[in-house]
């Protein structure tokens, strides 16, 4: 089987939380369709403050976070996520259509990886399976 092929995973118990804070609805469709496909508990909003809040009900191991969101920037998103979890507990990754030239600032809002779309899928599932398997583990679970 060819390297680039999404192969999903035949987990019986979820590989992870994850996060996805994306405006546009296909995008976000699509991506929380890949990610349950390969074996992830999904949690999706629309806007910056919507994710904010389901992160705190939720407590993913991973969120990806579009910068161009329409309430608040996801730089803003990242640092106040940041504010509550470490990079031990959460891995912060931006997802951004602006181009690698937002790295900088990107890493001063806390997020840990960059991504340009359109995203290379198996190099961000890699990261998060990669992620998800050496965070710290959660209390009662």
């Amino acid at each position: 089987m060819p390297d680039n092929e999404l192969v999903p995973a035949k987990a019986a118990t979820p590989r992870g939380r994850v996060l996805l804070i994306e405006d546009n609805d296909d995008s976000r469709a699509m991506m929380a369709d890949i990610l349950r496909t390969h074996g992830y508990e999904v949690a999706e909003a629309g806007d910056g403050g919507s994710g904010i809040a389901e992160a705190r009900t939720m407590k993913p191991d991973v969120a990806l976070i579009d910068i161009g969101l329409p309430d608040q920037n996801g730089h803003a998103v990242a640092s106040a996520l940041r504010a509550e979890r470490s990079a031990d507990e959460l891995l912060l990754i931006a997802l951004t259509g602006y181009g690698p030239d937002d790295t900088k600032k990107a890493s001063d809002a806390g997020f840990d990886l960059l991504f340009t779309k359109p995203v290379d899928l198996k190099r961000l599932l890699d990261r998060i399976a990669e992620a998800t398997g050496k965070l710290a583990p959660r209390a009662g679970g």
